[in-house]
């Protein structure tokens, strides 16, 4: 498989599709990492043991003959952390290990990045005359800037698939939203012993699915909601996000973008981006009205899990399409 060559600010590496083009995938790379270097390793694992029900190879491009892939590469920015050394990251970001602190850092990243995928999102949506037709996923930091990139989007897309990743100023979102932090009270909570426990090893013993929708009764919580979130506080919560970006201020229209189906992945044991970090983003996403799927895999450090989040990723845009 050769990547088609592509005039382009950012650097895409693209797989065409060998059916009829029916749909575009637009994956993002980790901090640190390529298009070229991370996509051949990510959509053409070849092995046995997908979790998917549905039969066939097991490659992500041989499973959707009829999808582009397009995987691009972040523009070299400093390193503060690595005493200013340039790589490829999507956004500045001070610690892994804290995602939150030095926020304002990232702002510059974010709007670049974000415009970026906008613009390719875009394309993508008038070539298949749908933006349905049209997912988006990344892995750690890439996973991050892809989460405000839906947000602040002026429709829905067909999806978006998350691994090993974290909201960027999740923080302000929650108390727009109504999200408290922890009290002695709420830690008590057997939901939250749950969360601890699947993120804590070695105490898991195996993989666990949990959904959060609005109103589930069984959904996870980390943190206790206040009331129902109106239209307006949605809207103020997704004009933050917009703001802080310095795009212009949604609409009443904006709102459907909260439509996208999400899915996100999380290795138990991650030691870089904590894995209390995902339901935090399947916290916020489902209290403002989105549906998000969460899975936490056990024994399964900072990366994606062969085969089995793999396969659950085909299910995912299978089922979405």
């Amino acid at each position: 498989m050769e990547p088609e060559p592509e005039a382009s600010a950012v650097p895409l590496w693209i797989h065409k599709p060998t059916e009829p083009h029916r749909r575009t995938v637009i994956v993002l790379h980790g901090r640190g990492d390529s298009g070229p270097d991370f996509a051949p390793l990510f959509l053409q694992y070849s092995g046995s043991g997908f979790s998917s029900k549905t039969e066939g190879p097991d490659g992500l491009v041989d499973r959707f003959p009829n999808t582009k892939f397009i995987c691009p590469t972040a523009d070299l920015r400093p390193a503060a952390a690595l005493r200013g050394t340039p790589i490829h990251q999507w956004f500045e970001i001070s610690s892994l290990a804290e995602p939150a602190r030095s926020e304002e850092n990232q702002i510059e990243g974010l709007r670049e990045s974000v415009s970026m995928l906008h613009k390719l999102i875009r394309e993508e949506s008038d070539i298949l005359q749908d933006s349905k037709k049209v997912f988006l996923g990344g892995l750690s930091q890439g996973c991050a800037v892809s989460i405000h990139a839906i947000l602040t989007l002026d429709e829905p897309i067909g999806g978006f698939f998350g691994m090993s990743g974290w909201f960027p100023f999740v923080a302000h979102l929650e108390n727009i939203l109504g999200l408290e932090a922890p009290t002695e009270e709420s830690l008590k909570d057997p939901d939250v012993d749950n969360i601890n426990a699947m993120c804590q090893p070695p105490v898991l013993s195996k993989s666990i699915r949990t959904t959060y929708e609005p109103g589930y009764p069984n959904s996870v919580r980390l943190f206790a909601p206040k009331a129902n979130v109106t239209a307006e506080k949605k809207l103020e919560a997704l004009a933050f996000l917009r703001n802080t970006l310095q795009l212009p201020g949604p609409t009443d229209s904006s709102l459907s973008v909260l439509s996208t189906p999400v899915w996100i992945g999380h290795g138990a044991i991650d030691r870089q981006i904590k894995c209390h970090l995902s339901f935090q983003i399947q916290q916020a996403l489902g209290r403002i009205g989105m549906k998000a799927e969460l899975k936490i895999y056990d024994d399964l450090d900072h990366w994606y899990k062969v085969p089995e989040e793999i396969g659950d990723i085909v299910d995912f845009l299978k089922s979405h399409s």
